[in-house]
């Protein structure tokens, strides 16, 4: 008996493995189907309207201007918005640096994700991408201010376009 619980047990473990195999591999290209349908989505149409909030608060232009230069996020919708900076690197305390002035100006689109909703204040976080960057803004009244790990950075206000 035990002869051919033997034999038995060394015919099935090579069938139970390519099976563990093939149903380990059909997985993973299931769930890497998924998330590349997930990503089209988003970046097709932006931000979902599935959201909380009324996310057209975020459209229009939004400046930041300091001794050391200036920042200019105008946002039309999701998937069009323009991003520009202009840094004078000898004000920063860089004065190794040839180019004294950095101008950098790109398409942007800009996103948000639920799981960055501030639960104390409930200001929606968003994200603008450029070519190069990526920043990440609260959203406050007629505010974005900018954050990263190191906690608040620099401040934008919505400017009101003269007719």
């Amino acid at each position: 008996m035990p002869d051919v619980i033997c034999h038995f047990m060394i015919t099935l473990f090579p069938v139970l493995r390519i099976w563990m195999i093939f149903v380990s591999i059909a997985c993973l290209f299931s769930c890497a189907n998924k998330s590349e349908k997930n990503v089209k989505r988003v970046e097709e149409k932006g931000i979902p309207s599935t959201s909380p909030y009324d996310y057209s608060k975020v459209y229009g232009t939004w400046v930041n201007y300091s001794k050391f230069g200036f920042t200019i996020i105008e946002i039309i919708d999701t998937t069009n918005a323009t991003f520009q900076t202009f840094l004078d690197r000898r004000i920063t305390g860089d004065s190794t640096i040839e180019d004294r002035y950095y101008y950098y100006k790109s398409k942007a689109k800009i996103g948000y994700r639920h799981i960055d909703i501030d639960p104390k204040n409930m200001s929606p976080r968003i994200w603008v991408s450029t070519d190069m960057f990526r920043f990440d803004y609260k959203l406050k009244k007629d505010t974005l201010i900018e954050y990263d790990k190191m906690g608040d950075q620099m401040i934008l206000i919505r400017i009101k376009e003269s007719n």
